[in-house]
């Protein structure tokens, strides 16, 4: 099932602002059509702190069951592990 994530990206806009003007919507779905037209788009599934997560439930020996529960991979949870060595 292929969903249209700009469709529901205004529907959602609307909902959580409900006095965006459709006037306005429709101008954004507009410009982001016209941008992104026919190409395959990314869109992340991780948070902007998905490595002080990990880091903060490491165990030592969890690697498997973090990746379960964080639905990421196991290389994703050593690359946050190996952050941790390069950053202050």
């Amino acid at each position: 099932m292929k969903a249209d994530i700009i469709s529901r990206f205004i529907k959602l806009l609307n909902d959580v602002q409900p006095t965006f003007s459709e006037e306005l919507a429709a101008g954004i779905e507009r410009r982001l059509r016209e941008e992104y037209r026919g190409e395959r788009v990314y869109i992340a599934k991780h948070t902007d702190n998905l490595h002080a997560i990990v880091r903060s439930r490491f165990s030592g020996d969890n690697v498997g069951q973090l990746a379960v529960e964080l639905k990421i991979s196991r290389r994703t949870v050593y690359r946050s592990l190996q952050r941790r060595n390069k950053t202050p």
